[in-house]
């Protein structure tokens, strides 16, 4: 689902915006990794990862900010930032003023 969403809001187009059967295994272990990540850094928040009990998958983000408040989303997201830079930099990925996904260069970096 992360991955699906993921593709709902990502531009412009790479190799990423495939469906998920389409998508190379890096990336899918990129995805399992992320989501991963995700529950450890929740818990250190007081949050955790639910399966929803509503048929309305969506669940606002307004109740993740009243549990740790604006300060707590800026400081998850910058997390997660910095978990992703590892990742890329790890599979020898580099900064660059613009994306090359052949030369394994990002702007994101």
């Amino acid at each position: 689902m992360a991955h699906e969403d993921y593709l709902r809001s990502a531009t412009p187009r790479d190799p990423s915006h495939q469906a998920w059967e389409k998508l190379d295994d890096s990336l899918k272990l990129s995805n399992y990794l992320q989501v991963t990540y995700w529950e450890r850094v929740l818990r250190e928040h007081g949050l955790g990862v639910r399966k929803t009990t509503s048929p309305n998958r969506n669940v606002p983000l307004l109740e993740m900010a009243k549990a740790v408040g604006k300060n707590g989303i800026l400081q998850l997201a910058e997390t997660e930032h910095g978990r992703w830079n590892v990742e890329r930099l790890s599979y020898g990925w580099r900064f660059a003023e613009e994306k090359d996904i052949a030369r394994k260069l990002s702007p994101s970096i």
